[in-house]
């Protein structure tokens, strides 16, 4: 007995000096329901010890329990169990204080294994938290989160020090969420979560421990990170709902299956994760319709374009309103596609074109938005979301639903200089590379048959503004998506078309201002009819307006004269908001009526013969 005695001084007096601080490992609770409870285990050069139960007190809960980051001890709860009698037990005779970090900074014990310990139970505390770990904004697919249930805490895990070594505990962290396997790591860019730069953050370190039942097990203290950690798990949905545009957060709800969308049946349970997974708050209320789900989330979500501020109809910069607030989608990596969609969104043919402009609508709500050719809806789109992301450029869309086709400045709406309507304003198209076989095209467009195959065209003024340029490849059928914006000199023409249909109105009297009212189309002679059934004070009016001749000052009809019995007679009927006599609505001529629509207006111009 005395020389085991010695032997034992001996041993002892060669360890007693202070453990490498590299040495010391941490403090994890196993065997319990959470990471908040179980018997003690204690590393020390990478290999899990006991921690013994000489000594042990409700001051050593209290730092075990503060090492776990578990709130503080149910002493009601303390019990012996069971250890394995060949796994050292590394610490005993702890005597603390109560105020310590951690087990390796109470006194007392000697050095790490050195205590003789022969019990066959060590101390299974409880400690007052209860921590769950989540992914979010999906159940199976997101950022790792915490909450301590019990204080309400909650916070993100820190990707620092977390990497391909860590596959097994994230395959561990999905099998516990029910989620399957592990299947990868998502892009961080589409996975941050909007509450993670103002949330709590720990850092997570899960080298040196093993095996890992929980990834609490694994923290060390909080930290400031840029990133969180993020996991994809082999039973994640992707889903989205198929409704209206006006609000994408609402509709059929469809998943993801082998590449293919598919309804959601009606025996799906319902959770508030479908709405979240969408970034649309939580279920609002759930319908069936012909056995499939109908949802409607609690945000209300669409695409909107602006300009200057105010929504316009098919171009201008890209917006998400969340809620009745407009907030900008911020141009990072954005591609053709998203502008794709973004037309075919909003019902507005295709993008024509697209640019980055510099943001001044505030944070951004979207950012390293990535659609593909299967997304319809901007919202369901990969993407970063956010309801503060820095947004430096916003991208800027004109879509081809937006073009419209004019011909200004001539003596009738089918014949004058081509002018587009393109972002917002009209433009003059540059006869450099206009091909004349598009002309046929923009005179149907314009209701306005075929052009005329005229060899000595008329010459129209040029007007003023800047110029775009319309050409065609043969995989664009409709002539509004050949319209490109390009860089023209001051030496630049402006083409001009003169359409089949193309039709005048002149005035047949002594002063430019009054008269007959007369239509000539190509060679042909029609006269306004004097019935008073369409010849009013607005048709009269309207004619004064487009001959530029000022203001009505009467109008009346008088009988055609005898020798002009082949005269062809037009009736139209104008609402007194037409700028052109030729844009009322053209009528039937009524009955038993051969009488001329004249007219005097107050100005006096002069005309060019036509």
């Amino acid at each position: 007995m005395k020389m085991w005695f010695l032997l034992l001084l001996i041993y002892s007096s060669t360890n007693t000096e202070p453990v490498q601080t590299q040495s010391k490992g941490k403090v994890v609770l196993r065997g319990g329901e959470n990471p908040c409870e179980g018997h003690v285990e204690i590393y020390y050069n990478n290999i899990a010890g006991y921690v013994g139960d000489k000594h042990w007190n409700s001051n050593s809960e209290k730092v075990v329990c503060r090492a776990t980051q578990c709130g503080t001890p149910v002493s009601s709860a303390t019990k012996n169990v069971p250890r394995l009698m060949n796994r050292t037990v590394w610490l005993n005779e702890l005597q603390c204080s109560g105020d310590e970090n951690d087990l390796w900074d109470c006194g007392g014990y000697p050095a790490p294994g050195v205590s003789f310990y022969q019990k066959p139970t060590v101390k299974m505390i409880k400690c007052s938290e209860q921590v769950e770990i989540n992914l979010v904004p999906s159940l199976c697919q997101g950022a790792a989160h915490y909450l301590k249930a019990v204080s309400r805490q909650t916070g993100y895990f820190c990707k620092d020090n977390w990497g391909d070594k860590d596959r097994e505990m994230a395959e561990q962290l999905c099998r516990s969420l029910g989620c399957g396997g592990f299947k990868e790591i998502p892009k961080l860019e589409e996975m941050t979560e909007k509450d993670f730069r103002g949330s709590a953050k720990t850092a997570v370190d899960c080298a040196g421990i093993a095996p890992v039942s929980n990834l609490w097990q694994c923290i060390r203290k909080n930290a400031k990170c840029r990133d969180p950690v993020v996991v994809t798990c082999e039973d994640h949905e992707t889903v989205r709902l198929q409704g209206s545009r006006t609000n994408v957060c609402s509709g059929q709800l469809l998943a993801e299956e082998n590449g293919e969308w598919k309804p959601v049946k009606e025996n799906t349970s319902i959770s508030n994760n479908f709405c979240r997974m969408m970034h649309c708050g939580d279920i609002k209320n759930h319908t069936y319709a012909d056995h499939n789900l109908h949802l409607t989330c609690t945000d209300t979500v669409k695409v909107v374009l602006l300009r200057n501020n105010r929504e316009t109809k098919c171009f201008g910069s890209v917006h998400v309103n969340v809620n009745g607030v407009n907030k900008p989608v911020c141009g990072t990596k954005w591609t053709r596609e998203n502008s794709e969609t973004v037309c075919k969104e909003l019902n507005c043919g295709k993008p024509i074109s697209w640019s980055l402009q510099s943001n001044g609508s505030g944070p951004g709500i979207m950012d390293s938005v990535k659609c593909t050719i299967h997304d319809s809806l901007l919202w369901h789109c990969k993407a970063k979301h956010s309801m503060n992301l820095f947004c430096k450029e916003v991208p800027d869309i004109i879509c081809s639903g937006s073009v419209k086709f004019r011909l200004a400045d001539g003596p009738g709406k089918c014949a004058g200089r081509l002018e587009v309507h393109h972002g917002g304003e009209w433009k003059r198209v540059a006869k450099s590379g206009w091909d004349e076989k598009y002309s046929d095209n923009i005179c149907q467009r314009l209701n306005c048959g075929e052009t005329t195959a005229d060899n000595h065209p008329e010459k129209f003024f040029q007007g003023s503004g800047n110029f775009v340029s319309v050409k065609c490849d043969q995989n664009q059928p409709d002539i509004s998506e050949c319209v490109k914006s390009e860089q023209y000199t001051r030496n630049e023409e402006a083409v001009g078309i003169t359409c089949k249909n193309h039709e005048v109105v002149f005035l047949d009297g002594s002063e430019p201002c009054s008269g007959g009212v007369g239509i000539r189309q190509n060679n042909n002679t029609f006269w306004l009819s004097g019935s008073n059934e369409t010849w009013n004070s607005e048709a009269a009016q309207t004619v004064c307006k487009q001959m530029h001749c000022g203001n009505l000052i009467k109008f009346y009809s008088r009988p055609s004269a005898e020798d002009m019995t082949d005269m062809t007679f037009r009736a139209y009927r104008c609402s007194g908001n037409h700028a052109s006599l030729l844009d009322c609505d053209k009528v039937e001529l009524p009955d038993h009526n051969e009488t001329i629509a004249q007219v005097e207006c107050s100005g006096n111009v002069k005309h060019l013969s036509v």
